[in-house]
């Protein structure tokens, strides 16, 4: 039984994952902002404004402070150094 459930976890977490979409509205429907899950797992971004497309589809990813390259989906951290502690507040 455990393994029935995984099974179909698994299936359903996948198949969320192909099509995962969501779609925020501001509040007079002027702007409307699309999250979306692409190909290979990697989420994208959109903007439109009053119906027209004003940001076109543009992936995400993270930039940290300092020497280190900017984490895109799909990335892989080959080396790690320790360094100088850094403050979020600073």
């Amino acid at each position: 039984m455990k393994k029935l459930f995984m099974i179909f976890a698994a299936a359903t977490l996948t198949v969320l994952s192909i099509s995962a979409r969501e779609q925020l509205q501001s509040p007079d429907g002027n702007l409307s902002l699309c999250f979306e899950v692409g190909k290979g797992g990697a989420p994208t971004y959109s903007l439109d404004y009053k119906g027209k497309q004003v940001v076109l589809p543009s992936g995400m990813g993270l930039e940290l402070r300092g020497k280190s390259p900017a984490l895109t989906f799909g990335a892989e951290i080959v080396r790690a150094e320790h360094g100088e502690p850094v403050s979020l507040y600073d």
